[in-house]
């Protein structure tokens, strides 16, 4: 019985990890759900969807005390950990290039500020105002 739970567990968890690239990476999310784009908002919350990593070892010990249990079985429970691992890694360095472009946008437009001009607190204000909104994103979803 232990082996059978083991192996739709790991089943499970394969699956989730084929698919959840696919929306995010390959842009199903944007036709499924009608979305416009993949945010950090959508980042960070696959990204703590993927936070069963913290519990594979755990898991593997477990499992590893039934005697029904193949070396195989073992080795899954370690190609699954880095799959999950590279994923995670792929989804931040997605979030990187995303900071990245809008870091980009906000130097150009602190370039294009005439600061002597009665109009810079405007521009300083919509700037903060961008920086917070994706700041909140981050922290709200405890990941980046």
């Amino acid at each position: 019985m232990a082996n059978e739970i083991s192996t739709v567990l790991l089943d499970y968890r394969k699956l989730h990890n084929s698919c959840t690239p696919l929306l995010i990476f390959g842009a199903g999310a944007r036709i499924t759900a009608g979305l416009t784009n993949i945010n950090a908002k959508h980042l960070a919350l696959t990204s703590q969807s993927l936070s069963f990593i913290a519990l594979i070892p755990y898991v593997r010990k477990c499992v590893r005390r039934r005697p029904s249990i193949t070396a195989s079985g073992m080795a899954e429970y370690d190609r699954l950990k880095r799959l999950f691992q590279d994923h995670r890694s792929s989804i931040h360095e997605k979030f990187i290039d995303i900071m990245s472009f809008r870091v980009t946008l906000y130097i150009r437009e602190m370039e294009k500020i005439k600061w002597d001009d009665e109009m810079k607190n405007r521009c300083r204000g919509t700037l903060v105002h961008a920086w917070r909104r994706s700041r909140k994103s981050r922290t709200r979803y405890n990941e980046f």
